[in-house]
This record gives C-alpha cells, sequence and structure tokens, in this order.
C-alpha cells in the first residue's frame, strides 16, 4: 500500500537551521499551503538535513486537510525511508486525508490493516476520522463496526466524536 515516492521540489529552500526550517514547515502547513511544505521538507532531504516527526506530521496533516489522500498516503511510505516511523498524529493525518477525499475504503484498509501491520496504534481520532469517512461515503455498518471494534483496541468509544460520527453515519443511511 505505501510505497516510497520520489518527491521533486517544487520550491527552493535554504535548510542551514533545521529549527527555523521545521517551523516554516508548520506555518505553511497550518497556512494550507502544503505544496510549499512539501518542497521545504522535500528541500530538507536532499540536502541531507534531517527533518523530524514534528514537521513531517504537519506537513501530512496540510497535505490531509487538503484532501490530497494520495500525495498523504505516499508521505506516509516515505516516513522510513527519512528515518521517521508513524505516530498516532501521523495516523490521524492519513486517515483523515483519505476521509475528507471520500476515500472511505483507503481509510478503512489504513485503519485496520496496514498501520497495525506497522506496530501503529491508532487512537480515538483516528477512529473517528475513519468513521467520517464512511458516513461520506453512506457506509453506516463499517461506522458503527469501528465503533464496536474500539474497546478490542484499548480506546474507549463513549467519547462525544466517536459517537457522534457513528450516529451520524446511521443518520445519513437512514438507519435510525
Amino acid at each position: 500500500l505505501f510505497r516510497s515516492p520520489h518527491l521533486s521540489s517544487t520550491h527552493a529552500c535554504d535548510m542551514r537551521q533545521h529549527g527555523k526550517a521545521g517551523a516554516s514547515i508548520h506555518a505553511h502547513a497550518k497556512a494550507m499551503e502544503w505544496q510549499t511544505a512539501l518542497g521545504m521538507v522535500d528541500a530538507m532531504q536532499t540536502s541531507r538535513t534531517q527533518t523530524d516527526l514534528f514537521s513531517f506530521n504537519a506537513m501530512l496533516s496540510a497535505c490531509a486537510r487538503a484532501s490530497c489522500w494520495e500525495t498523504t498516503l505516499k508521505l506516509c511510505g516515505a516516513m522510513h525511508d527519512w528515518g521517521l516511523s508513524p505516530d498516532k498524529i501521523t495516523c490521524g493525518a492519513v486517515i483523515g486525508g483519505c476521509s475528507r477525499a471520500s476515500q472511505w475504503q483507503m481509510a478503512l484498509q489504513v485503519l485496520t490493516t496496514t498501520l497495525p501491520a506497522l506496530k501503529v496504534r491508532c487512537d480515538e481520532i483516528s477512529y473517528s476520522s475513519c468513521m467520517s469517512g464512511c458516513e461520506r461515503g453512506s457506509q453506516w455498518s463499517y461506522a458503527l463496526h469501528l465503533l464496536v471494534s474500539m474497546p478490542a483496541a484499548q480506546l474507549a468509544p463513549t467519547d462525544e466524536v466517536s459517537c457522534g460520527a457513528a450516529i451520524s453515519a446511521c443518520g445519513k443511511g437512514r438507519q435510525w
């Protein structure tokens, strides 16, 4: 599922000072300038400047908010090449990107198959995001299955976001 892409930099950046670079990546990501953030991380890799998980996750989140789910998946697959391991923030970004783009099947696969195989533990936010993707795809039964499976993942399905996502999926599917 995840493959390491060759990323081309569209924005040249001077990455001499890692701290400033990380802050700049985060600022561009927050401003929804995902292409700029992506170019900066790529420039860091090209110049052999180590990026940190915080900067990488900020860039992933920006891509996810822009519904660039394929880019988000490719970047997650490239993390190992950059000396990084995914965490729960990475999970939320990847699953959120797929869900926002109405790619509920991919979000479900990442949550239930890909990330567990990488020994990454997702949190309630990732499950809720996946349920929201199921709602967008009118897949209420999958949303309910995720809600019911949360205790097996040692997560509490009692938070209002998780329950709200499942209820919303049922409502959209006229399953009340």
